[in-house]
Protein backbone atom coordinates (compact mmCIF):
# COMPACT_ATOMS: atom_id res chain seq x y z
CA UNK A 1 0.00 0.00 0.00
CA UNK A 2 2.85 2.40 0.84
CA UNK A 3 4.59 1.63 -2.44
CA UNK A 4 1.42 2.44 -4.38
CA UNK A 5 1.17 5.75 -2.56
CA UNK A 6 4.81 6.60 -3.43
CA UNK A 7 4.23 5.74 -7.10
CA UNK A 8 1.07 7.91 -7.25
CA UNK A 9 2.82 10.88 -5.58
CA UNK A 10 5.88 10.54 -7.88
CA UNK A 11 3.66 10.27 -10.95
CA UNK A 12 1.67 13.33 -9.89
CA UNK A 13 4.85 15.35 -9.34
CA UNK A 14 6.25 14.24 -12.71
CA UNK A 15 2.99 15.08 -14.52
CA UNK A 16 2.78 18.52 -12.85
CA UNK A 17 6.44 19.24 -13.75
CA UNK A 18 5.85 18.38 -17.41
CA UNK A 19 2.53 20.25 -17.75
CA UNK A 20 3.54 23.31 -15.71
CA UNK A 21 2.54 26.54 -17.51
CA UNK A 22 5.38 28.77 -18.74
CA UNK A 23 6.34 31.71 -16.59
CA UNK A 24 4.93 35.00 -17.81
CA UNK A 25 7.46 37.43 -19.31
CA UNK A 26 8.75 40.03 -16.87
CA UNK A 27 8.86 43.50 -18.38
CA UNK A 28 7.88 47.03 -17.50
CA UNK A 29 5.64 49.19 -19.66
CA UNK A 30 6.32 52.93 -19.52
CA UNK A 31 5.60 55.96 -21.68
CA UNK A 32 8.38 57.23 -23.95
CA UNK A 33 10.34 60.15 -22.50
CA UNK A 34 13.45 62.18 -23.33
CA UNK A 35 16.28 62.23 -20.82
CA UNK A 36 19.93 61.58 -20.13
CA UNK A 37 21.33 58.09 -19.96
CA UNK A 38 23.74 57.80 -17.08
CA UNK A 39 25.80 54.67 -16.78
CA UNK A 40 28.94 54.13 -14.79
CA UNK A 41 31.37 51.43 -15.86
CA UNK A 42 34.34 50.37 -13.77
CA UNK A 43 37.02 48.22 -15.33
CA UNK A 44 40.69 47.47 -15.02
CA UNK A 45 43.15 46.92 -17.80
CA UNK A 46 45.36 48.66 -20.30
CA UNK A 47 44.06 51.18 -22.82
CA UNK A 48 45.56 50.58 -26.26
CA UNK A 49 45.32 53.16 -29.06
CA UNK A 50 43.76 52.26 -32.39
CA UNK A 51 46.71 53.82 -34.20
CA UNK A 52 50.18 54.27 -32.76
CA UNK A 53 52.80 56.22 -34.68
CA UNK A 54 56.51 56.33 -33.91
CA UNK A 55 57.93 59.83 -34.24
CA UNK A 56 61.58 60.50 -34.95
CA UNK A 57 63.89 63.31 -35.90
CA UNK A 58 66.27 63.63 -38.85
CA UNK A 59 68.95 65.14 -36.63
CA UNK A 60 70.23 64.56 -33.11
CA UNK A 61 70.43 67.19 -30.44
CA UNK A 62 69.06 68.61 -27.23
CA UNK A 63 65.32 69.35 -27.27
CA UNK A 64 64.77 72.97 -26.26
CA UNK A 65 60.99 73.20 -26.60
CA UNK A 66 58.10 70.72 -26.85
CA UNK A 67 55.14 72.26 -28.67
CA UNK A 68 52.53 69.51 -28.15
CA UNK A 69 51.06 67.68 -25.17
CA UNK A 70 49.74 64.17 -24.64
CA UNK A 71 46.66 63.40 -26.75
CA UNK A 72 47.20 66.48 -28.91
CA UNK A 73 45.83 66.20 -32.43
CA UNK A 74 48.64 66.71 -34.94
CA UNK A 75 48.84 66.60 -38.72
CA UNK A 76 51.67 65.78 -41.09
CA UNK A 77 54.17 68.62 -41.15
CA UNK A 78 53.27 70.04 -37.73
CA UNK A 79 56.26 71.01 -35.58
CA UNK A 80 56.23 68.84 -32.44
CA UNK A 81 59.49 69.92 -30.82
CA UNK A 82 62.47 72.17 -31.45
CA UNK A 83 66.06 70.95 -31.25
CA UNK A 84 68.81 73.31 -30.09
CA UNK A 85 70.29 74.77 -33.32
CA UNK A 86 73.52 75.96 -31.65
CA UNK A 87 75.54 72.86 -32.60
CA UNK A 88 74.41 73.02 -36.21
CA UNK A 89 74.82 76.78 -36.54
CA UNK A 90 78.44 76.51 -35.39
CA UNK A 91 78.99 73.74 -37.96
CA UNK A 92 77.43 75.94 -40.66
CA UNK A 93 79.63 78.87 -39.65
CA UNK A 94 82.74 76.66 -39.68
CA UNK A 95 81.90 75.34 -43.15
CA UNK A 96 81.19 78.89 -44.41
CA UNK A 97 84.61 79.95 -43.12
CA UNK A 98 86.14 76.92 -44.85
CA UNK A 99 84.45 77.88 -48.15
CA UNK A 100 85.69 81.47 -47.80
CA UNK A 101 89.23 80.18 -47.16
CA UNK A 102 89.07 77.91 -50.21
CA UNK A 103 87.86 80.82 -52.39
CA UNK A 104 90.70 82.98 -51.14
CA UNK A 105 93.18 80.24 -51.99
CA UNK A 106 91.59 79.95 -55.46
CA UNK A 107 91.96 83.68 -56.03
CA UNK A 108 95.63 83.53 -54.93
CA UNK A 109 96.29 80.54 -57.21
CA UNK A 110 94.75 82.36 -60.21
CA UNK A 111 96.81 85.48 -59.54
CA UNK A 112 99.98 83.41 -59.20
CA UNK A 113 99.22 81.61 -62.45
CA UNK A 114 98.71 84.93 -64.34
CA UNK A 115 101.91 86.44 -63.00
Amino acid sequence: MGALFVVIVAGGLGWSAIHRPARPARYIVEAVSVGDVIEKVQATGTVQPLLEVNVGAQVNGRVTQVLVDYNSVVKRGDVLAEIDPLIYSTQVNAQAANVASQRAQLVQARQAWRA
